[in-house]
């Protein structure tokens, strides 16, 4: 049970470093660009939360990235290849699940509708966030191997 709960942490200690990873990604092609393609408004800019996205969406991506580094390590050794492609074939998957989800949003999301936000079903936001995606995938595929190799070897004296 220690090793598999420490498993997990380590899974949402990697989690954490690919969301920030996301986040950097995010800023830089914003800034980039010009396009407010903004996560973190579109995770927190709706319901009670609507006016407080710009504190709301951060704390809510990084417990997305924590919960999503969790089911990683759970399934990581299920997937093919070294860690940086095992994280990177996760992200990918997740983010391919996930983007329909994105569809509804865009016909229902207040800051979408508002114009505050672009509609995401199109292929700028689309090709944002597979780069992002990318980011949080290499980064976590990365840090998990590296968490868990370094358990291995504290497993040992």
């Amino acid at each position: 049970m220690r090793i598999h709960s420490r498993r997990i942490a380590n899974g949402a200690l990697a989690g954490l470093a690919g969301g920030a990873a996301f986040a950097a990604v995010m800023k830089a092609d914003m800034a980039l660009s010009g396009r407010r393609v903004d996560d973190f408004q579109l995770l927190a800019g709706f319901g009670p939360t609507r006016n407080r996205w710009r504190v709301v969406g951060p704390i809510v991506h990084t417990l997305n990235s924590a919960t999503v580094g969790s089911l990683y390590a759970m399934v990581a050794d299920h997937i093919p290849g070294p860690g940086w492609r095992r994280g990177l074939t996760f992200a990918m998957i997740e983010n391919t699940t996930l983007w329909p989800v994105l569809i509804v949003l865009d016909r229902v999301h207040p800051a979408i509708q508002s114009g505050e936000l672009p509609v995401y079903n199109r292929p700028w936001p689309f090709f944002v966030e597979n780069l992002r995606h990318i980011a949080f995938g290499l980064v976590l595929g990365v840090a998990f191997e590296r968490l868990s190799r370094n358990d291995r070897a504290d497993d040992f004296p």
